[in-house]
């Protein structure tokens, strides 16, 4: 399949990127239910957030961890 290449497409900002779960958000023992549905979603938002994080010099850690009826997420002591 043949790519059609556009100029002149304008680059979304992050400004109007949001973000899908309130990571940035949260202090450390804040927790929130995350749907079954939503676990791979979660993982790869976590994945990404810690990766942001680490590179600006502020590691972070959460857990994603399996309850009755879907899955939570907290927020951990930050690694230092």
């Amino acid at each position: 399949m043949p790519y059609k290449i556009e100029s002149g497409i304008p680059k979304p900002s992050f400004d109007r990127v949001k973000m899908h779960f309130p990571l940035d958000r949260m202090e450390v023992g804040d927790s929130f239910a995350v749907p079954a549905d939503e676990c791979n979603i979660a993982r790869a938002a976590i994945s990404n957030y810690q990766g942001r994080r680490y590179t600006a010099g502020r590691p972070v850690s959460f857990s994603l961890l399996k309850v009755d009826g879907g899955y939570r997420l907290w927020r951990n002591k930050d690694k230092v």
